[in-house]
């Protein structure tokens, strides 16, 4: 698809090829004896403006958590979650060396009230060191909840290749990828991830205030494999671990009520990509 915008002398041609995204995540029984699962579905239309490349994207993450029977509240309300979201992210290169970019996304699971959106972003600036061995310095900022609680942290990654490998030592992500082929891509990674959603329904714990909002924290050793069938269609697989598995339930004031422990344990992906209109 193809779209063309013209203004008396100004004009460009845009190509436009959207993109849709399926994810699924499988959590068994964990060391607490809760397992979950998560859906991932979304559609993204990268755009090209010379320098500035803009993706909006706009998706659903489904979470459907099982938990042992007994526990010390309703679970009820964080059963089954289901989270809207659209956003955007943004690159600009400055030149050849600097690069900005960055990215908002607004999600709601709280059968869309208007007062209950969450609104979290990044950006960084990157700067690729000239040398035999390719070299990049990432440093930015994120309004996010990888830790468990929407917070500002700084983010810093420190990428280098060599040959068919890439490594990048940072945070929220530290990974080693080695390039099996053209088409083909194994990646280990450390990654630190997080998901905050108000709740539908409040929840009572053995607190004057109820909990309205709640953030999910993870700590994820992985291996991956990544395969591009062709210019269109790819598939992603990977396995691994969690160390950290945690929800933790907050006032309308962010105060902390309760921290539970999701309990450590395996962790399985699949994901498939599809490009419309690739050539």
């Amino acid at each position: 698809m193809v779209l063309v915008l013209a203004y008396n002398s100004f004009g460009f041609c845009q190509e436009i090829n959207p993109q849709i995204s399926f994810d699924y995540t499988l959590m068994p029984a964990t060391s607490e004896n809760i397992s979950a699962q998560l859906f991932d579905a979304s559609l993204a239309i990268p755009l090209e403006f010379g320098a500035l490349n803009i993706k909006p994207i706009v998706g659903l993450r489904n979470y459907d958590f099982e938990y042992w029977e007994g526990m010390s509240f309703n679970t009820e309300p964080v059963e089954r979650i289901h989270n809207i979201y659209s956003g955007v992210d943004i690159n600009y290169s400055l030149d050849k060396s600097w690069e900005l970019g960055g990215g908002v996304e607004v999600s709601n699971a709280s059968n869309l009230d208007a007062d209950q959106y969450v609104i979290t972003g990044n950006a960084h600036l990157k700067y690729n060191f000239k040398t035999v061995f390719p070299v990049a310095v990432e440093v930015g900022a994120l309004y996010d909840s990888p830790l468990g609680k929407l917070e500002f942290l700084p983010t810093v990654a420190l990428t280098t290749t060599y040959r068919k490998y890439q490594i990048q030592l940072g945070f929220p992500k530290s990974s080693l990828q080695y390039k099996l082929s053209e088409n083909s891509m194994l990646e280990t990674a450390y990654t630190f991830e997080g998901d905050y959603f108000h709740l539908a329904d409040e929840l009572i714990f053995n607190s004057v205030e109820p909990a309205r909002e709640v953030g999910l924290s993870q700590q994820k050793l992985s291996l991956g494999y990544t395969y591009n069938l062709d210019p269109n269609w790819s598939f992603s697989l990977s396995g691994g671990y969690l160390l950290k598995n945690e929800l933790s339930f907050y006032t309308g004031n962010d105060d902390t009520i309760y921290d539970l422990d999701l309990g450590a344990g395996p962790v399985f992906s699949t994901g498939i990509k599809f490009n419309f209109f690739n050539k």
